[in-house]
């Protein structure tokens, strides 16, 4: 039973291309470095931002596996195609800056100004890495915000302590810049743990 996910199925070698059909017509596997084979009737889901019909005449991919595969097909559109759901992504995504409930972070929910989520529903031609370049440039944007209500506080001489005032990624936090223009790329996850859960943490608690 179950269900088992292929992501980037278009970037199989020759060699796992051959190991796919051979468990689809069957339905059976062996488990790494195991010699008994073991069956399974699970369902198949694959996902691929390749296009699998001119690779299948080009002789890149397998066309007895891609019939195989093509039981039922839907397209997802690119996020540059979908920037009417920009907005509802954005407040998805901002929710996870704050931890899963297992593991409180006492970050809290982030918020972002609605002329910062203009300014990436004007960056169109600029989202190769969809929803995942997205996450990554909120990730920077709510590092900046973090340095910047830091030093804010600092300057003023006391530590912020409302949740909207200190959790609002604003226009200025995203700066534009090919950090994340032309990258999939943002601030590593080491930063954001460092900057936005340490220090909130520290707010939160005080």
């Amino acid at each position: 039973g179950g269900t088992l996910f292929l992501d980037e199925v278009g970037d199989a070698d020759p060699f796992l291309q051959g190991m796919l059909l051979r468990f689809l017509d069957g339905g059976k596997y062996r488990r790494l470095g195991g010699q008994v084979e073991i069956e399974s009737n699970a369902d198949v889901v694959a996902a691929t931002n390749k296009d699998l019909p001119q690779m299948v005449a080009e002789k890149a991919f397998r066309e007895d596996l891609y019939f195989r595969l093509r039981g039922f097909e839907f397209t997802v559109p690119p996020l540059r195609d979908r920037l009417t759901d920009l907005q509802a992504f954005v407040e998805e995504l901002l929710k996870s800056l704050g931890g899963p409930p297992s593991k409180p972070t006492g970050v809290g929910e982030w918020g972002i100004e609605k002329s910062a989520v203009d300014l990436l529903k004007e960056e169109e031609e600029q989202w190769p890495g969809n929803l995942r370049q997205l996450e990554r440039v909120l990730i920077f944007g709510a590092v900046n915000a973090a340095e910047r209500i830091e030093k804010e506080a600092q300057e003023r001489s006391f530590m912020p302590t409302d949740p909207e005032h200190t959790r609002t990624i604003r226009e200025e936090d995203l700066q534009p810049s090919s950090a994340w223009r032309f990258q999939v790329r943002g601030p590593t996850l080491r930063e954001y743990d460092k900057v936005i859960n340490g220090w909130f943490k520290t707010v939160d608690f005080m």
